[in-house]
């Protein structure tokens, strides 16, 4: 099976952070959201992908060759000179495709979505188009009939369902869709069903399901990631089920920056002090989120990459995640927050629901900001 990631657009919602880079290509917990991905989309069976960009679209050319495939024996990107927006972008890609059906996805996603019951749904009934909803209030608008066809995708029943950016399609849809140009595709699927054709409705339940659209969601995914008492995604290893389920070693070993016990070495957590005042009682030490029931580890809510660096005496309250090549300093406090690659804390600033871009350097105390090292001078956003 075949998939378009769409990712070609300039995620200006979440600026500044992607005045560094693309949305498919945000760290979430040290990985590319754009790894996730194709982790799940493989996980699937789907083993040919493109990717639309636009945006910092060198950034993919760089960062494909590093990505773990697995089973993916394909994966190509479509470069758009001018941005062709979700539906221009869909049928600048249409003679990838070469069987029914395929799958299109949002690249800013984060989900676990089973994709084996929709695809069968849209199997099993003769149209072109399957949209995958969801139950969502904070954007619920799509209207749906007793039949499953979706009657209005915008400004629908306020009682409705939500659309999950997952569309699965028949090659037939490129004849009802206008000509390679910039345009969005929900007019223009809505136009498809104003003309009488089933736009159908496949209603997933039960599943974890994230849009990294803004600052504040972004933080949000790491906080339901770290924090959860189970996770909330089988993304990893392709098994739902509890925290021992995620590829962890977070028992205290000043070696482990040399001790190599997962293939997902260069993102797994390394150091976490334990002999700070308090960190017991901070971190939660539980025998359900330990490995073999084993309570001398303890459960993911701080996230370290093995080459950062954690003087004794950094305060850690809530939840953190922390990236490669960071340093902080003793007597800074982290709460709630995430940072990018080589972030420097200077002792005494401290960091709370904010985000640090790769290469920040602090010396003040921060709360709900997102600071980016771009241009000549630091930019300043709000989460």
């Amino acid at each position: 099976m075949e998939a378009l990631i769409l990712a070609a657009g300039e995620g200006t919602r979440l600026r500044p952070l992607t005045y560094l880079r693309p949305k498919p290509l945000l760290p979430i917990l040290n990985r590319p959201l754009l790894q996730w991905t194709l982790e799940y989309l493989n996980r699937f069976s789907i083993d040919r992908v493109i990717l639309n960009t636009h945006h910092l679209a060198g950034q993919f050319e760089t960062c494909l060759p590093s990505l773990d495939k697995g089973g993916i024996r394909e994966l190509v990107t479509r470069y758009e000179p001018q941005i062709l927006n979700t539906g221009g972008g869909l049928v600048n890609t249409r003679d990838f495709f070469r069987s029914d059906p395929f799958l299109v996805i949002s690249g800013d996603i984060l989900t676990d979505i089973d994709l084996i019951k929709a695809v069968d749904f849209h199997q099993r009934h003769n149209d072109p188009v399957t949209l995958v909803l969801h139950d969502y209030p904070e954007f619920n608008q799509i209207k749906v009939d007793s039949q499953g066809r979706i009657l209005k995708l915008r400004k629908g029943d306020i009682h409705g369902l939500d659309f999950a950016n997952i569309h699965i399609l028949d090659r037939t849809v490129f004849n009802l869709l206008p000509a390679p140009s910039s345009f969005d595709i929900t007019p223009a699927y809505q136009k498809i069903i104003d003309e009488g054709i089933t736009v159908r409705a496949y209603v997933s339940q039960g599943h974890y399901w994230r849009n990294i659209g803004t600052p504040r969601s972004y933080l949000k995914a790491h906080e339901e990631l770290l924090t959860a008492p189970r996770p909330p995604l089988s993304l990893l290893r392709g098994k739902a089920g509890g925290v021992s389920q995620l590829p962890v070693y977070n028992r205290y070993d000043p070696s482990f920056p040399r001790k190599r016990e997962s293939r997902f070495n260069d993102w797994i957590p390394g150091r976490v002090w334990n002999d700070y005042p308090g960190m017991d009682s901070l971190l939660q030490f539980t025998s359900e989120s330990a490995p073999n029931g084993n309570s001398q580890y303890f459960p993911r809510r701080i996230f370290v990459h093995p080459e950062a660096t954690i003087e004794k005496g950094v305060e850690f309250s809530g939840w953190a995640c922390i990236g490669k090549g960071c340093r902080l300093k003793a007597g800074c406090r982290i709460k709630n927050s995430v940072l990018w690659e080589e972030v420097v804390v200077e002792s005494g600033a401290s960091v709370s629901e904010s985000i640090l871009g790769r290469g920040v350097h602090l010396d003040r105390s921060l709360a709900g900001e997102v600071v980016v090292p771009s241009f000549p001078r630091s930019c300043v956003g709000r989460t």
